[in-house]
C-alpha cells in the first residue's frame, strides 16, 4: 500500500458514511435517492481507483474487473448531478430524466464488454494501471457536459433564493465543482493525453483528492448550514468527537503530505498507522482528562469555524441574534417551527396569536389532528386568563406539576387540554397584553425540560413578542387610516349629496303643492337641474378609481395641449379676472393618453383657479429634464400666486374625497380633482410633487417619463404604488 492508495480508500469511506448519514435523516424519498445515487457513484469511483493503484503488474483480470467498477461509478456522475440539482432546485422532473437514467443504463450494461473498456495495461512509470476506450466510451464522454449544465443550474438557482440559503448551496457548488474538474481531469490520460501540455510531467490522477474533499465540504454544510435541510442536533459528546474529529483530520493530511515528500522507504506504512493511532488515543485521552488544553474557554476559533451547531442552546441563540433580520412574521414564524421541531426536537407544538377583531386566539397554520382543540382558543379561555392574572412566562401543563406555578386557575387550564399530550405553555406578551400562546410537546428524544430549557425558551418568546407586537400594530395602525379614510369619505358624500339634492327635493315638494308655474320653472328648476349634473359627474369621478384603465399613448405636443387646457377654463378665468402664461417649446412631445392627461391638467388648473385671488397669476410651463433615475422625464409645472397650503393640508393632499374647497355650496369640490391627477400620472408611469408654502403659493409638479418601454398599458387601481405623492413646504422661488 501506497500514500497515494491511502486517498481513494478514505475518500470512499468518507463518502459513505455521509450516504448513510443523509439516508437516515427525515427527508424526502427522492432527495434521498438523488443523493444515495450521487455518493454510491463517489464511492464506486474511489474503491476502482484504490484497486487500480494497488494490484501487481501481474493482476490483469482482476484490474480489468475494478476498473469496471470505478468507471460504473464514474459513468452515472452526468445523471445522478442532474438529478440532485433538479431536487435542490425544485424542478419538476420531466419524463427526459427517467429516459436519462434509461440511457445511462445502457451505459452501465456496455461496461460489461469490451464496447466501452476494451482493455487495461499497466503504467510502470506510474505505478497504476490504465484504461483503454471503446467505441461506447466516447458517446458517454460526449455526454458527460452534462455535469457542467448541473452546477449552472444551481449558480442560476442561488440569484434566487434568500441570503440565508445562497450559503448553503456555495459549499454545494464547490463541491460537485471540484469533483467535476477533477474527474474531467483523470480522463485526460483515458483520451490519450499522458502529459500536462509542454511538460514531461504524467498527470497525476486527483479524483480520490477531489472525493474526499467533497465529503468534507458537504459534511461541514450539513453540520454549519443545514445544507439539504438536514438539521443536525449533537450531544456535549457528540460535539467533543466533531471536534477531534477536525483535529484527526488535520493530522492525516499532514502526515499524508510528509509520507509523499519524504524519500522512499523512510516512511514505511506502517510507520503512518503507529503515528496517526498514537495522535487518535493522545488527544482522546487529553480531551477527557486534561479538558481544559483544548481551549475550552478562548472558542472564538472553533465558534468562526463551526459556529453555534454543538447544542441546541447554542442554536438558540443564534436564531435570537437573527430575529430583527426577518422582514415578516411569516418567515419568522417558519423559521420557528424548524426550530422547535428540527433542532430542539419537539414531538409537536402549536403557535396560537390573538385576532384582533375576535379577541380569539388563532393557530397561525392548520394543526394536526391530535391537536384540533386548540385550533382556536376563547380569550375567556383558563389559559388565556391564566397569563392575564399573572406575570407567568410560562406553564407546565402536567398535571402533577407543583411549585410556585401552582394556581387554581392553572390547574383549570391544565385539565381544559389535558390528554392532548402536550406539556409546556409559553406565552407573547406586549406589556400586560397576552398577544399570543406557544405549546410545546414533549421531546422526541423523552428528556424532559431543564431550567436551562426553560430560561432559553423564555428569552425566545420575549425576543419573538418583540417583533410579533412590531407587526401586529402596524396592521392596527393600517386599520385605523382605513377606517378614518372611510369616516372622511362618508361624511364627504353626505355633505355634498345633501347640499346638491336639497334644491332637487324643493322643487319636486314645491310641485306637489302647488303644482307647475313659471315662477317654479324659472327659480328652482335651472339649480335642482344644474346639482343633478353635478351629482352625475361626481359618480363619474368617483368610478374612475374602480376602473382598470388602459392607455391609448399617441405623441402628444405638451405646450399645445397646456393652451388647450387654460382655453377650455376661459369663462373661469375671466370671471376671477386671472391672467395665464404658457412655457414651453412647441417640439416637446411625449407618449402619453390625450384625453386622460388632458383631464389631469385640467384638474391641476381648476384648483389653481380656486387658489388665486382676483386679478391673480397661473403660470404652466413644460420642460424635459433627467430624473432621478437618469430617465429623461417631461416636467409640468401648475403654478398659481395664492396663499398656499398649511403643512397639515400638504400631508392629506392627494387623499380621494379631501378638499379645502368647503364654501357650502355647489362650488364645493369632492376632493377627487388631484387624486384623480395622481391615478392618470402613476398610470403613465410618473409621480406627482407639491411645493408650497403659507403666503407664497403652490406648485403642482408632474414628471411623466419620455420613454414608452416603461409605460404601464393597463394597470389596475389596485395596483398602483402605495406613496407616490411628495410634498413639500418650501418657498416657490426655490423650485
Amino acid at each position: 500500500m501506497t500514500y497515494q492508495s491511502i486517498i481513494p480508500l478514505l475518500a470512499a469511506f468518507c463518502n459513505l458514511v455521509l450516504v448513510a448519514f443523509v439516508s437516515s435523516r427525515p427527508l424526502r424519498r427522492e432527495v434521498k435517492g438523488a443523493f444515495t445515487l450521487w455518493g454510491c457513484a463517489i464511492v464506486f469511483w474511489s474503491v476502482g481507483q484504490y484497486f487500480l493503484l494497488t494490484l501487481s503488474i501481474f493482476e490483469i483480470h482482476l484490474a480489468l474487473f475494478w476498473a469496471r467498477v470505478m468507471y460504473l461509478g464514474i459513468l452515472f456522475l452526468p445523471v445522478t448531478l442532474v438529478h440532485l440539482t433538479m431536487c435542490i432546485v425544485d424542478i419538476d422532473r420531466p419524463r427526459f430524466l427517467l429516459g436519462m437514467y434509461l440511457v445511462y443504463g445502457g451505459f452501465a450494461f456496455a461496461n460489461t464488454t469490451e464496447l466501452f473498456i476494451e482493455r487495461v495495461w499497466y503504467s510502470v512509470d506510474r505505478g497504476m494501471w490504465q484504461v483503454v476506450p471503446g467505441p461506447v466510451f466516447w458517446a458517454w464522454a460526449f455526454s458527460y457536459v452534462a455535469v457542467f449544465l448541473a452546477i449552472l443550474m444551481l449558480l442560476n438557482h442561488r440569484q434566487r433564493v434568500p441570503p440565508l440559503h445562497r450559503t448553503r448551496l456555495d459549499f454545494l457548488i464547490a463541491a460537485q465543482a471540484v469533483v467535476v474538474a477533477a474527474g474531467t481531469h483523470d480522463l485526460l490520460p483515458v483520451m490519450g493525453i499522458a502529459n500536462y501540455p509542454f511538460t514531461p510531467v504524467y498527470v497525476i490522477p486527483v479524483g480520490s483528492v477531489a472525493a474526499l474533499l467533497y465529503g468534507i465540504f458537504v459534511s461541514y454544510s450539513l453540520l454549519q448550514h443545514q445544507l439539504l435541510d438536514v438539521q443536525v442536533v449533537l450531544s456535549r459528546v457528540a460535539a467533543k468527537m466533531v471536534r477531534l474529529g477536525f483535529v484527526w483530520i488535520g493530522s492525516l493530511v499532514l502526515l499524508l503530505l510528509f509520507g509523499w515528500l519524504a524519500p522512499a522507504g523512510s516512511f514505511p506504512p506502517f510507520a503512518f498507522f503507529a503515528a496517526f493511532i498514537v495522535i487518535v488515543i493522545s488527544t482522546l485521552g487529553a480531551s477527557i482528562f486534561f479538558p481544559k488544553l483544548f481551549g475550552e474557554h478562548s472558542v472564538g476559533l472553533e465558534r468562526k469555524l463551526l459556529g453555534d451547531r454543538f447544542e441546541y442552546h447554542d442554536r438558540i441563540s443564534a436564531f435570537l441574534k437573527r430575529i430583527p433580520a426577518f422582514r415578516t412574521q411569516a418567515e419568522l414564524l417558519e423559521e420557528l417551527d424548524d426550530l422547535l421541531s428540527g433542532v430542539i426536537g419537539i414531538s409537536q407544538h402549536a403557535t396560537l396569536l390573538k385576532d384582533e377583531q375576535s379577541e380569539a386566539f388563532l393557530a397561525v397554520k392548520p394543526l394536526p389532528a391530535s391537536l384540533q382543540m386548540v385550533q382556536s382558543l376563547e380569550g375567556t379561555s383558563p389559559m388565556v386568563r391564566y397569563f392575564y392574572n399573572t406575570d407567568a412566562a410560562y406553564l407546565s401543563l402536567s398535571l402533577h406539576h407543583g411549585g410556585h406555578l401552582q394556581h387554581s386557575l392553572a390547574d383549570e387550564a391544565r385539565y381544559a387540554i389535558q390528554g392532548l399530550g402536550l406539556e409546556i405553555c409559553l406565552v407573547f406578551r406586549a406589556g400586560e397584553q397576552v398577544i399570543g400562546l406557544l405549546l410545546l410537546g414533549p421531546k422526541k428524544s423523552g428528556d424532559s425540560f431543564t431550567p436551562r430549557d426553560l430560561e432559553f425558551l423564555t428569552d425566545l418568546m420575549h425576543s419573538l413578542s418583540l417583533l410579533i407586537n412590531h407587526s401586529r400594530l402596524t396592521n392596527q395602525l393600517l386599520l385605523s387610516e382605513e377606517m378614518d379614510l372611510l369616516g372622511r369619505m362618508s361624511q364627504g358624500i353626505a355633505h355634498d349629496l345633501n347640499n346638491l339634492l336639497t334644491p332637487v327635493s324643493t322643487y319636486f315638494q314645491v310641485l306637489q303643492e302647488d303644482g307647475d308655474s313659471a315662477e317654479l320653472r324659472d327659480g328652482l328648476l335651472p339649480s335642482a337641474s344644474r346639482n343633478l349634473e353635478t351629482v352625475r359627474s361626481f359618480i363619474r369621478e368617483s368610478l374612475f378609481f374602480s376602473d382598470t384603465r388602459s392607455l391609448k399613448l399617441q405623441n402628444v405636443a405638451v405646450a399645445g395641449l397646456l393652451r388647450q387646457c387654460v382655453e377650455l377654463a376661459h369663462s373661469q378665468l375671466k370671471l376671477k379676472r386671472l391672467s395665464t402664461v404658457v412655457h414651453g417649446s412647441d417640439d416637446l412631445e411625449i407618449p402619453a393618453d390625450f384625453i386622460l392627461l388632458k383631464r389631469a391638467i385640467g384638474n391641476l388648473i381648476s384648483n389653481a383657479i380656486h387658489a388665486c385671488p382676483p386679478a391673480g397669476a397661473i403660470e404652466l410651463s413644460a420642460l424635459c429634464v433627467k430624473g432621478i433615475n437618469g430617465r429623461k422625464v417631461c416636467r409640468i409645472d401648475v403654478q398659481d400666486n395664492g396663499q398656499g397650503m398649511s403643512q397639515q393640508h400638504l400631508k392629506k393632499i392627494g387623499n380621494p374625497y379631501f378638499t379645502t374647497k368647503d364654501t357650502g355650496d355647489e362650488n364645493r369640490g369632492f376632493g377627487l380633482g388631484l387624486a384623480i391627477c395622481r391615478k392618470v400620472v402613476l398610470l403613465h408611469g410618473g409621480r406627482v410633487r407639491f411645493f408650497s408654502k403659507e403666503g407664497w403659493g403652490t406648485v403642482v409638479r408632474l414628471e411623466i417619463p419620455m420613454d414608452t418601454a416603461q409605460k404601464m398599458h393597463t394597470t389596475p387601481a389596485s395596483s398602483l404604488p402605495a406613496a407616490p405623492v411628495a410634498a413639500q413646504a418650501v418657498g416657490l422661488e426655490q423650485s
